[in-house]
């Protein structure tokens, strides 16, 4: 099949979402698929390159209509067999437009993320939730019809394998990575009261990038480690090196850094919160599921055990197991194509057009990017007129 993977940010600069949607299109390519990348432009595009992936980036420049035309033209002869939309608005916008089957992968169920599912929802064949919860979400929240929504848990292509026991040769300290952002969503709060407490044989390193001066002074001891935004390759070593992470959100879809930890073999102390990782998680086994309300407590009863050291080697090869079963290579894009491909669809001549907020930060223009900020926040995506598309040909 000819298939189109949309994201909303450019190959260059995106985190979890972006990284589903490399994944997803490695893993498409991987089963034998024509695969063509949209997204906007990015100043470093050799990932396409690299990967040998068909793309076509669009100038975020350009007005709403403009970007609109120019990616109908270029749909309209690609003339795709599916198109697998993530939170990219554009694409969502032309779904009347596209006679193919139409797939809308829901990453959260909140922020303009989970609002835009509802635009041209008549013409989304099916939705994908990423965990149980979310599809929930969308039915309750967004009133979208159950039967046409599936949950399937995100998945990584191509995982790092390692050798697990040479990690444990000579472990003096047990390093625990913490890679959440500093944010309520993420448990950033529940992180620091963990910190605050004394642990003689961890060694803590929180990728947080930005902290408030107050908390960097409360964390500023000889076995916290804190760090700037990483890069894509410091951080991957950081993780593969690390026996445990950290992971007390309190709302994820299915975080593709929980994948990451699975697939080096590295063991989860997640949380019960909103998402999949109370389900993909066996406490106890490949991991520790922690009540949300008392995750610091019970977490420091883990990294506290005499004998967690002598556990972990054992987690960490079933952690491993769990991800080559269940997440690897190609079983979670195989699992999203299992369906029956529809007859071509009427073509609509006039869509609705909306302005997008998701990266809404403008240079030099404060309050347009704060206006931007509460729109993205609170879920708010304008609609901004009509485009006839009869009106608009030579």
């Amino acid at each position: 099949m000819k298939i189109v993977v949309s994201c909303s940010s450019s190959v260059d600069m995106g985190s979890g979402i972006l990284t589903y949607c490399k994944n997803l299109a490695l893993a498409l390519k991987g089963l034998g698929h024509e695969v063509v990348f949209i997204s906007p432009k990015s100043k470093n595009n050799r990932w396409f390159i690299i990967n040998k992936i068909d793309f076509y980036e669009y100038d975020s420049e350009l007005t709403e209509i403009e970007v609109l035309l120019n990616l109908d033209v270029f749909i309209q002869q690609l003339s795709p067999d599916l198109v697998i939309n993530n939170d990219n608005c554009f694409i969502q916008q032309l779904a009347p437009r596209i006679t193919c089957y139409f797939i809308a992968v829901g990453h959260l169920a909140n922020y303009t993320i989970g609002s835009l599912l509802q635009i041209n929802s008549e013409f989304v064949d099916m939705y994908i939730a990423i965990s149980t919860d979310m599809k929930l979400d969308f039915v309750k929240k967004y009133k979208l019809d159950s039967n046409k929504i599936k949950v399937v848990f995100n998945g990584l292509y191509s995982p790092t394998l390692k050798k697990l026991s040479e990690k444990y040769l000579s472990v003096r300290k047990i390093k625990v990575l913490i890679g959440a952002e500093f944010s309520k969503r993420k448990g950033a709060d529940k992180i620091v009261k963990l910190l605050e407490r004394k642990f003689d044989n961890i060694e803590f390193h929180w990728t947080a990038g930005f902290l408030p001066s107050k908390i960097r002074g409360k964390l500023n001891v000889s076995n916290i480690h804190l760090y700037e935004r990483l890069g894509k390759s410091d951080f991957s070593n950081l993780l593969s090196e690390s026996h445990i992470i950290l992971m007390p959100s309190r709302e994820e879809g299915c975080p593709m850094l929980l994948l990451e930890a699975l697939s080096n073999g590295i063991v989860p102390i997640v949380s019960d919160g909103i998402g999949s990782m109370k389900e993909i998680i066996k406490h106890g086994k490949n991991g520790y599921v922690c009540s949300l309300d008392k995750w610091e407590n019970e977490a420091e009863s883990i990294l506290m055990d005499p004998f967690l050291l002598d556990d972990l080697e054992t987690k960490s090869i079933a952690a491993k197991k769990l991800f080559d079963n269940s997440f690897s290579n190609s079983e979670f894009a195989s699992e999203l194509l299992d369906f029956k491909l529809s007859k071509k669809k009427f073509i609509a001549n006039e869509i609705e057009v909306y302005k997008w907020h998701r990266n809404g930060r403008v240079k030099g223009k404060f309050f347009i990017s704060i206006f931007n900020l509460i729109s993205y926040r609170l879920g708010f995506i304008h609609k901004i007129g009509k485009l006839n598309f009869l009106s608009t040909r030579v």
